[in-house]
């Protein structure tokens, strides 16, 4: 049995609705499964902040291991892959 360290990223992996974790929860689960073993070599974290007035916005990232062309192209390849997500494609 593996131990549950977060009741909310797991209710939000089983609901599908990534609304349901918090942004240091979503990080703290990709660090775990990173530790656990899963093949990693570069990671880019992308932030959003809406402010309080719901019409303003801060962005920010941060980067391991990858020059700038390859984010652009990790960004674009997940892109895809969240257009395809949101089609319902497999």
């Amino acid at each position: 049995m593996s131990e549950v360290t977060s009741l909310s990223a797991a209710r939000a992996d089983r609901e599908n609705d990534n609304r349901l974790v918090s942004p240091a929860e979503c990080l703290e689960e990709m660090a775990k499964k990173i530790r656990a073993g899963r093949p990693c070599t570069s990671v880019l974290v992308l932030s959003l902040d809406i402010g309080e007035d719901g019409e303003s916005y801060d962005t920010g990232f941060v980067a391991s291991n990858l020059k700038g062309s390859e984010m652009v192209a990790l960004m674009e390849t997940v892109k895809h892959d969240v257009v395809r997500l949101m089609r319902g494609d497999e």
